[in-house]
């Protein structure tokens, strides 16, 4: 990982690694709150408790922007002061988990499930494949594959179309080895929405 002022930052061997971390050290000691943006697209956040924590981020290589704040202070989280780092990827590990730039119109859906809810037992690629057919928008040439890092945590499936990212889909585990699908983000257009 490089910072944008060039100062190097070897977080990981990167023969081995294949995820983003980030350590956040809490020197005021109380319970604070991060958020990491990506330029590409995406972001996540959440508490920062007093002893600090290590994250890892699902981003796209390319610029992050980083803040930490006290959320007690009722300010706004984007007007924080904010590092900024680049992210490289040199063995090209990253498969793109956000909606292409050509996408100027998207429509979002969340599913919520009741306690308990149990999932397929499939991969998640196979599930969302039968998602996608059965609505009828996946045509001749459309890659249906896992997308983000290799060995991230989330499971999430994009839709690709000439290389161009149409469709992202993430699931959730249910506890019991079976996925449910939580999230769907769609260009408009395409008959999702």
């Amino acid at each position: 990982m490089r910072r944008r002022d060039d100062e190097r930052h070897d977080c990981a061997d990167p023969s081995s690694e294949r995820r983003i971390h980030l350590r956040f050290e809490n020197r005021a000691r109380k319970l604070l709150s991060y958020s990491v943006d990506s330029t590409r697209g995406g972001g996540r956040g959440a508490d920062l408790p007093p002893q600090g924590t290590e994250v890892v981020v699902p981003l796209p290589p390319g610029e992050l922007s980083v803040a930490c704040f006290d959320p007690a202070a009722n300010e706004d989280p984007s007007e924080q002061k904010r590092a900024k780092l680049d992210v490289v990827d040199p063995q090209g590990l990253w498969t793109p988990s956000v909606l292409s730039a050509t996408c100027t119109m998207a429509v979002a859906t969340t599913s919520d499930y009741a306690a308990g809810a149990e999932g397929e037992r499939r991969p998640p690629v196979e599930i969302a494949s039968r998602f996608l057919e059965e609505r009828g928008v996946l045509e001749d040439d459309d890659v249906v594959e896992a997308a983000g890092y290799p060995e991230q945590d989330e499971m999430i499936v994009r839709l690709a179309r000439d290389v161009e990212t149409l469709a992202v889909l993430e699931f959730m585990s249910d506890g019991s080895n079976g996925w449910l699908l939580s999230t769907v983000n769609a260009c408009a257009g395409i008959g999702l929405g």
